[in-house]
């Protein structure tokens, strides 16, 4: 019922948004929507780092907790959520700071928690897309796609909390 719909919800959903930006996939992939509902109420999801490189077990256990059937297992806000997933990647500064950076500021923060994780950072001016041991094309950095996602989402967070005071 409506009286389910809370944070919890919304962390779920950012959860589930985050984790297949970062896996290619659903975490509660399933063949029919029967099985899938099983899963989500069953199952837990596989770890990130299961679908891609340089996932590390504390953003593994993040979006496992967020991603989890028990609300009470879950950062308790959206926010609690984006702040948590920010001390992992190792971004100090309030969330807000982020949609106000350029894009090479953004760059050069990701660039750097790369690093700080031997990551290796491909330029794709410069080369071929990186394949795996079949050839094929592998996606973005994990860090790149969270950053991105992470400075899209406050930017809008911030979008509407200007039109909500106006």
């Amino acid at each position: 019922g409506e009286e389910d719909l809370d944070e919890g919800t919304d962390v779920f959903a950012m959860g589930v948004l985050l984790y297949e930006a970062l896996a290619g996939k659903a975490p509660f992939e399933a063949e029919d929507a029967g099985r899938v509902l099983y899963r989500l109420i069953h199952e837990s999801p596989d770890p990130l780092s299961w679908h891609r490189e340089g996932i590390g077990a504390e953003l593994d256990s993040l979006f496992a907790r967020a991603l989890s059937s028990d609300r009470t297992s879950r950062p308790k806000t959206p926010r609690a959520l984006l702040d948590e997933l920010a001390r992992i990647l190792g971004i100090d500064d309030r969330l807000e700071s982020i949609a106000e950076r350029s894009s090479a500021e953004l760059d050069a923060i990701i660039r750097a928690r790369a690093k700080m994780e031997k990551a290796r950072v491909i330029d794709l001016s410069r080369s071929p897309a990186p394949t795996d041991e079949l050839g094929l094309e592998r996606g973005p950095s994990p860090i790149l796609l969270i950053g991105l996602g992470l400075g899209g989402l406050a930017a809008a967070l911030s979008a509407v909390v200007y039109f909500m005071t106006q």
